[in-house]
């Protein structure tokens, strides 16, 4: 949640909206495309954004294949194993260059995913943190 309110706080106007879903939701035999689900989703989750001032029912589906939403996309590691390695096979089948997406997961699940899909996220940077110590918190907090 930290992250997504950083990355609200230091977007440009011309950047992606970053929005976070949770990857429990994703279908990946019925959605078989990111931007199908993310679509589907913001659908869902907020039905003002089919109004006919932003477009109407095409709406979200064009933000979604556009690159306006920055998909932050939580939870591989609280999928069932299977459901894992069938996302990670579905970002690969599906992204391209130009596609941009934040994937957060416990690394000892995913890694685990990683082995089981017999493939990387290609294209991805891997980025673990480290544990703060409570006077750099403070200073952050400060």
């Amino acid at each position: 949640m930290q992250l997504l309110l950083e990355l609200l706080a230091g977007r440009g106007s011309d950047e992606p909206v970053p929005v976070m879903l949770s990857l429990a939701g994703w279908d990946t035999t019925c959605h078989r495309r990111l931007d199908e689900w993310l679509a589907a989703q913001l659908t869902t989750t907020y039905p003002t954004l089919r109004a006919a001032e932003y477009g109407g029912d095409a709406a979200p589906r064009a933000l979604a294949e556009q690159g306006h939403i920055l998909p932050v996309l939580d939870g591989p590691d609280e999928l069932p194993a299977p459901a894992r390695a069938q996302v990670i096979r579905a970002l690969n089948d599906c992204l391209t260059q130009r596609d941009q997406l934040i994937l957060t997961s416990r690394t000892t699940e995913f890694a685990a995913a990683v082995t089981s899909a017999g493939d990387v996220v290609t294209g991805a940077a891997v980025i673990a943190p480290v544990a703060l110590t409570p006077p750099v918190a403070a200073a952050y907090l400060g």
